[in-house]
């Protein structure tokens, strides 16, 4: 493209690779004006003709800048004035002074999430926080648009933050997902395996962390003592008696670990919650070492749900002994009962008359008691009055399930 004009010279185009030069044949004063004013900033168009020779009228079609715009012009012009609102939003961000990591610590999740999403960039260790909030907090929906984050970030393969997930999901009774995360992990480690088998135990899946275990040693993993201690909870999560038996000696004869407090705990409660009591209290009294604290407070908590007091006594004065803080502020002595046969449940006062509550109950339960009192007479049982000196045990449904179990055994 030639352009006459008095000097030769070179003006640039900062949207193109072309280069206009400027020649000296006779043209236009006011065009030649126009170009000789152009800035290296100005946008200089092409047209097919633009030479004024042998005409004294301008193009006044290269004055008209806005209808003399090309497509590919209009289109460069749109995408630098896109270009220069993502900078700025850019800086904008960089310039956000936002603790994230503190808000976090604050409990203010949401607003953290919020954040992130409008473009805050998120660390490792926020990933980690906002993770463990989200399970504490048992919040499916902000875990997961947590997870989506995770999934577009550069930490998508950590596999620590993986075993996060799999912790979250299964606090939040989303076992699906948690497996879904497992599964897809490139490199699983012990605790991946652990926390995934711990999650069906709390969910109620105990069968399933049981055959996740078994798919766990045939791939090589060797088991450690915390290995043991998610299984035996997936072992009374599925109340699997002999189950637990077998991987207990599994674990002291075959992977030579010396099982711990924790592991005759973990017997303890598959046992407590399948009913066998005597077996528990057996199994207690084998143990090579003197029982603790805890291991009493488990036998009591069992022996109360399944009803047998006398157990409960005697679990409730051991432990005692070890730890005198664990008694019932509120619980008045009273007088020992004479010992019961195992035939005869009529015939003691009132087998339910342990703890003295000085607090009344007025709430829904309160008029099951009601209600039950006519068939409790019919039974032969004693009437149940709800008054400040009338004994109970601080929990009304555990009152209930014990009222209602007595008249089974009446009516049996």
């Amino acid at each position: 493209m030639i352009i006459s004009s008095p000097l030769n010279s070179k003006i640039s185009n900062p949207y193109s690779s072309h280069s206009l030069t400027l020649k000296s044949p006779p043209c236009s004063k006011s065009l030649y004006c126009a170009y000789a004013n152009a800035t290296p900033n100005s946008r200089v168009h092409r047209h097919r003709s633009l030479t004024t020779q042998g005409s004294d009228r301008p193009n006044t079609r290269f004055n008209n800048k806005d209808r003399n715009l090309s497509s590919n012009e209009q289109k460069l012009n749109s995408d630098n004035q896109d270009e220069n609102e993502l900078l700025l939003g850019e800086v904008q961000l960089e310039n956000l002074d936002v603790d994230l990591m503190g808000l976090c610590e604050e409990g203010k999740v949401e607003e953290v999430i919020a954040y992130v999403g409008q473009g805050v960039p998120a660390s490792y260790h926020l990933f980690g926080a906002l993770l463990d909030s989200c399970g504490n907090l048992r919040s499916l929906e902000m875990g997961k648009r947590v997870h989506e984050f995770l999934r577009k970030s550069t930490f998508v393969s950590d596999s620590e933050l993986n075993n996060k997930l799999i912790q979250m999901y299964g606090k939040c009774n989303n076992t699906r997902n948690a497996r879904k995360v497992f599964d897809q992990m490139r490199e699983r480690n012990l605790s991946s395996w652990h926390l995934m088998i711990n999650g069906y135990a709390e969910n109620g899946q105990g069968n399933d962390g049981l055959s996740l275990f078994e798919q766990m040693r045939k791939t090589g993993f060797p088991p450690s003592e915390e290995t043991f201690v998610v299984v035996f909870a997936a072992c009374a999560s599925a109340e699997a008696v002999k189950e637990v038996f077998t991987y207990f000696d599994m674990m002291k004869n075959e992977y030579g670990i010396v099982p711990g407090i924790e592991h005759y705990l973990g017997v303890i409660e598959v046992l407590g919650r399948a009913g066998h009591l005597h077996e528990a209290e057996e199994f207690v009294e084998r143990m090579p070492f003197d029982p603790t604290a805890e291991v009493w407070e488990a036998l009591k908590i069992f022996s109360r749900i399944h009803g047998d007091l006398e157990l409960e006594d005697r679990a409730e004065e051991l432990l005692l002994d070890l730890d005198p803080s664990k008694t019932i502020a509120d619980k008045i002595p009273l007088p020992p009962r004479k010992k019961q046969s195992a035939t005869n449940m009529i015939e003691a006062k009132n087998r339910v008359s342990e703890y003295r509550c000085t607090e009344l109950y007025k709430d829904k339960e309160y008029e099951k008691m009601k209600g039950l009192n006519g068939q409790m007479r019919v039974a032969g049982l004693p009437e149940v009055t709800c008054d400040g000196n009338q004994t109970y045990d601080k929990n009304p449904d555990f009152i209930f399930l014990l009222h209602c179990f007595y008249c089974w055994k009446c009516f049996e």
